[in-house]
């Protein structure tokens, strides 16, 4: 199985060992399903990662070390079309992730407007909580 998580999802397994986001990280690493993931994503998850806010909640070590995984064991996506299918840029450029990396699943934040899409063609929308359960019924 393919996933891109969105990155409120990977910066949410970074802060928290316990809830779905950290289950996520636990399935990615164990070979559960594949972790597609952009550049562009990678910087911001490491940009959000240092903001003064969210920086004391999280060993430096931790980060590095996460954002070292994310460099090492994720696959790049390769072309990304731009989509407007909704009226959030942030989830339009998701969208187009999830074409890239010809996924199964976009992970998605519990109050992000792309849930209520549910699909994407293909690609199955669900949040950190509903892709944890479908990891743990394979």
């Amino acid at each position: 199985m393919r996933a891109i998580l969105d990155t409120d999802v990977l910066v949410m397994g970074v802060l928290s060992e316990r809830g779905a986001a950290a289950r996520l990280m636990d399935g990615w690493r164990t070979g559960y399903f594949v972790l597609c993931c952009a550049p562009a994503q990678r910087a911001e998850v490491a940009a959000v990662l240092q903001r003064v806010e969210v920086a004391p909640f999280v060993e430096p070590m931790r980060a590095g070390q996460f954002l070292n995984d994310l460099e090492q064991g994720s696959e790049a996506l390769g072309r990304i079309r731009m989509v407007e299918r909704c009226q959030d840029p942030a989830g339009n450029v998701l969208l187009g992730f999830a074409e890239a990396g010809r996924v199964d699943v976009l992970v998605v934040a519990e109050g992000s407007e792309l849930r209520v899409l549910g699909t994407h063609g293909a690609v199955k929308i669900r949040s950190a909580r509903e892709f944890a359960v479908m990891l743990s019924t394979r």
